[in-house]
């Protein structure tokens, strides 16, 4: 929790890193392009893939306990449906963005 410009309303963050054992297979390109696809699906949560783990954020305002209960309880919903997500994506990330290999895509030019 943290201080706002109103002394009744505080900031609450609530984090979640974690680090799969399925996080080392997939390189740091696949990770970013989940990210970015999560975040588009769950627009209430921030998810980063970072160098050593993976972190989904969600953040709001409260200004009493029964805020705190219920907005614990959303973030408690919206992280786990971006987690869930991640789940979902891993078997492709596996398969097109496997650590070790840089991902190259042809734009054209003629490769020999």
């Amino acid at each position: 929790m943290a201080d706002s410009y109103n002394r009744r309303i505080k900031h609450l963050y609530v984090l979640y890193k974690f680090r799969d054992t399925d996080f080392g297979k997939v390189n740091k390109d696949g990770l970013s392009r989940a990210a970015n696809a999560i975040n588009i699906n769950n627009t209430d949560t921030i998810f980063v893939a970072l160098e050593d783990h993976l972190c989904c954020c969600y953040q709001t305002s409260i200004g009493n306990s029964k805020d705190f209960m219920n907005e614990f309880d959303h973030a408690y919903q919206a992280i786990g449906e971006a987690i869930e997500d991640y789940g979902k994506l891993i078997p492709y990330l596996e398969r097109d963005y496997p650590n070790g290999s840089e991902n190259q895509t042809s734009i054209g030019f003629k490769q020999n």
